[in-house]
């Protein structure tokens, strides 16, 4: 449902938010996007009976934190449009935050990290995050599974020399070519070369009949009837078998 509410009375919760604290400075030329053309897209609000506000509030907000400061603090506005979702659960309340965050492409890799990991329980499986946030599986286990990399390569990552796309090529490969491989790709960066044309010339074991046998033959064993292009892309050689079995 789709008001104009006091802003006073929605309580802001930075801790709530996926992005983590960011500074009003950050929302100076938003703020000025929307004095030109108005609030394009109304922030979301829970009402207060369905969740924990302090003495006062009527509403949390739940999503579109950085357009409420721009609205509130530096255009000084004492009315915004919101949608209102009754009956959220608070994870419910935090998935919307996040859907919305990534549609919206406000998250940098990092704090898409971070937010998977605060939303999921430990033992989820990039599949079943995949199906909750309608992402493809692979940018899920490339983000969920990103605190298992050697810290030397999340350093880059956090330093801006490796990209998702980067660690994409990283999981692809065996677990004992990932260092070597990435310190390839961290020089390619740092030399302003294209990573895609480093991997087009990474050479490639492609499968024997006896690999692909022994491969089909476990997974029948357990069970598991993988699909064909995934089968396809490890038999030329493309996907390592712990991708295969996950």
């Amino acid at each position: 449902m789709l008001v104009t509410l006091p802003t006073d009375k929605i309580y802001f919760d930075r801790d709530f938010n996926c992005r983590g604290i960011f500074t009003p400075q950050s929302c100076i030329e938003l703020s000025e996007n929307i004095k030109q053309h108005g609030l394009m897209f109304p922030v979301v609000v829970q009402p207060s009976s369905d969740t924990h506000t302090p003495p006062g509030y009527e509403h949390r907000l739940i999503a579109g934190h950085r357009r409420f400061i721009a609205v509130t603090l530096l255009l000084q506005r004492t009315e915004i449009e919101a949608i209102v979702r009754s009956g959220l659960t608070e994870d419910q309340a935090k998935l919307v935050n996040l859907v919305e965050n990534l549609e919206r492409k406000d998250l940098s890799f990092l704090e898409e990290v971070r937010s998977l990991k605060a939303l999921f329980p430990p033992d989820t499986t990039p599949y079943y995050i995949s199906k909750v946030l309608k992402k493809s599986k692979n940018w899920c286990y490339v983000r969920w599974n990103y605190d298992q990399l050697p810290e030397h390569i999340r350093k880059d990552v956090e330093q801006g020399i490796l990209t998702a796309s980067d660690l994409q090529y990283i999981y692809c490969a065996k677990a004992t070519e990932r260092l070597e491989l990435a310190e390839q790709l961290k020089q390619a960066r740092l030399s302003g070369k294209a990573t895609s044309t480093l991997m087009r010339h990474r050479g490639k074991r492609a499968r024997t009949r006896k690999d692909i046998h022994r491969m089909l033959c476990k997974l029948m064993d357990e069970g598991i009837e993988p699909l064909a292009y995934n089968a396809l892309l490890w038999a030329a050689g493309d996907l390592p078998d712990e991708e295969l079995y996950a």
